[in-house]
């Protein structure tokens, strides 16, 4: 049952794109989030006979969002550029949740301090910063 609330929740966020579509006027509007979340719920209740809070269907929303971001990042790492390799994923909502593919940004990260060799009879590495 709760594979097919998750799905349901999906499939109603997908219509809202206030929700995840930065680009919306409406996105930074949490009332009308709320009120987006708040029918979805209502819409659990009547079609699937489910009574799910509305904190609940927010919660749930965030994990599944979560989870892609993690998913998709590693769907990524796995394909080298210009590669003709196909590989799938195995968790069952990351082709649901494509639509959110546009949305997030995979922020590469960089160092500023760097490791050299320490001369000293343990082989330690010393960090310095060039600040």
């Amino acid at each position: 049952m709760d594979e097919l609330i998750d799905e349901f929740i999906i499939n109603s966020v997908r219509e809202l794109s206030f929700i995840y579509d930065k680009k919306k006027l409406d996105y930074k509007n949490i009332s009308k989030k709320v009120e987006g979340f708040r029918v979805i719920s209502m819409n659990i209740k009547s079609k699937l006979a489910v009574n799910i809070e509305v904190e609940s269907v927010i919660k749930r929303w965030e994990s599944l969002k979560v989870k892609f971001v993690r998913e998709h990042k590693k769907m990524r790492e796995k394909l080298p550029s210009g590669s003709g390799a196909v590989t799938q994923c195995t968790w069952p909502f990351y082709n649901y949740l494509l639509f959110l593919e546009s949305h997030v940004l995979h922020i590469c990260t960089k160092s500023t301090y760097k490791c050299i060799p320490k001369q000293s009879s343990h082989n330690q590495l010393q960090i310095i910063n060039d600040n």
